[in-house]
């Protein structure tokens, strides 16, 4: 269960920033233009503020839930708070089952960057539609380790 909690916050954390980052693109594309226009007396520029609050609601929920997940923690204060609730082990399976997954992650780096990098080449292709292309295609990089931890983990253990 906490893996699954881990892995679920994780990717909503990864997918609210994404959004907050979309929307403070927009925002800074219009603050620059507005820059860029010396004729123009107006200065105003708009942004949704509902991912950025969303995304600090639910740090504040993950760090409520993470403490009191490890309330009974052997660990200090500082390791038990800076590590990720899926990464702790209690017994030597579970370490060695978070080794393999951590090790998949890592290798798919070598996978997934080459794709990204790819995609980035389409870039020219769709600025007009999705200016903020380059967000999303980053956001992908921590997506594609996040499942695959998940994945490696599930198979690891069960097997």
């Amino acid at each position: 269960m906490k893996v699954l909690w881990g892995i679920g916050s994780s990717i909503a954390t990864v997918i609210l920033f994404g959004w907050t980052l979309v929307e403070l693109y927009g925002m800074s594309s219009v603050f620059a233009e507005m820059i860029g226009d010396t004729e123009s007396s107006s200065w105003s520029a708009e942004a949704n503020m509902l991912p950025l609050f969303g995304l600090i609601l639910l740090g504040v929920v993950m760090l409520v839930v993470h403490r009191w997940q490890k309330r009974n923690n052997h660990l200090g204060y500082k390791k038990s708070t800076w590590l990720p609730t899926e990464i702790e082990e209690s017994d030597e399976r579970e370490k060695d089952v978070t080794a393999k997954a951590c090790r998949a992650s890592y290798i798919s780096l070598f996978y997934s960057f080459p794709v990204i990098a790819a995609l980035m080449v389409l870039y020219p292709f769709v600025a007009e539609m999705i200016p903020y292309y380059p967000v999303l295609i980053i956001l992908l990089l921590p997506i594609s380790q996040i499942l695959v931890y998940a994945i490696t983990w599930q198979v690891k253990y069960k097997a």
